[in-house]
């Protein structure tokens, strides 16, 4: 049997709901499906590629080797830019960033934010002493470390001695 068919988004060409697998290139374009009883034969101009044919319409994808992507290799990222930033304000924070880019929970990125957000809006020394406790106590949950600054804060700048005293 003949067929015309329109390589879908995926790369593939659909005959008897089985997925037979074309070049990526050849995505929108319009090809020729000749169906014979053992392969499939997929033209494009003179191009021209052989699958075989799958007996009954099952839903299968077929795919050739030479047709699957490429798996994308994870790179050497460079160190996130918060981390050059946070080195050159609180140089003293170096080894628990170090410690903390291996054992956060969440991506360093989003850590090194976080820390540099307490540097700006938290007292300087209430958040070095906080990291210098956390690093001892081996704490590398970045909301605990901003519990504990708050804790060291919270006399400072929220006293509680003359609460109620309105008369004044």
């Amino acid at each position: 049997m003949l067929h015309q068919r329109i390589v879908d988004v995926h790369a593939y060409v659909t005959v008897d709901t089985n997925r037979y697998s074309v070049p990526a290139h050849w995505i929108g374009k319009g090809v020729q499906v000749r169906e014979g009883r053992c392969e499939i034969v997929i033209t494009r101009g003179r191009q021209c590629l052989t699958h075989l044919r799958y007996p009954e319409p099952a839903g299968k994808w077929i795919t050739l080797p030479e047709h699957r992507p490429e798996r994308r290799r994870k790179k050497a990222s460079d160190p996130p830019k918060e981390l050059a930033i946070l080195l050159r304000r609180a140089p003293e924070l170096a080894s628990y960033v170090k410690a903390l880019g291996k054992r956060c929970k969440r991506s360093l990125g989003f850590a090194l934010r976080q820390m540099l957000r307490m540097l700006d809006d938290y007292p300087r020394q209430s958040v070095i002493d906080a990291v210098t406790d956390a690093e001892h106590y081996g704490l590398y949950d970045i909301d605990r470390l901003e519990t504990m600054v708050l804790q060291r804060i919270d006399q400072d700048f929220f006293p509680l001695e003359n609460i109620g005293d309105d008369d004044d």
